[in-house]
């Protein structure tokens, strides 16, 4: 099971009371997960290499969603820097690359599709 993730930030960033010198991400729920889907598609190279690529809607919704501490994400989104948000980003990627791991989810194919042989879209069972 994920557990929650504290991130130290480059520079404080300056809130109500004390300067905030961390920030802290918890695992997304099912309800965030079935609406932002994950945060990253997996594409391939001609040579059929997997790749990532961001979906940075998805990041965006889970950056503010899953923030745990502090509880203002108004402050973070105003004030964190280019480091912080590569950080964030990552650390969100985690939370479903390290549960897709333990679940056995595979990293080099996309983990909401199936296919025939033939590469045709399969039907989900109902």
């Amino acid at each position: 099971m994920s557990k929650n993730v504290t991130i130290a930030l480059e520079r404080p960033i300056i809130g109500h009371g004390a300067d905030i010198t961390r920030v802290v991400y918890r695992p997304p729920r099912m309800r965030e997960i079935l609406q932002a889907g994950h945060p990253y598609t997996i594409h391939r190279t001609p040579d059929r290499v997997p790749f990532l690529v961001d979906d940075n809607e998805a990041i965006a919704f889970y950056a503010e969603a899953c923030l745990h501490e502090p509880a203002d994400y108004a402050l973070i989104e105003g004030q964190a820097t280019v480091s912080d948000v590569l950080k964030i980003r990552e650390a969100i990627k985690d939370f479903f690359l390290l549960a897709g791991a333990a679940t056995g989810e595979s990293r080099t194919s996309p983990p909401t599709s199936s296919s025939s042989s033939d590469g045709s879209p399969t039907p989900s069972a109902t």
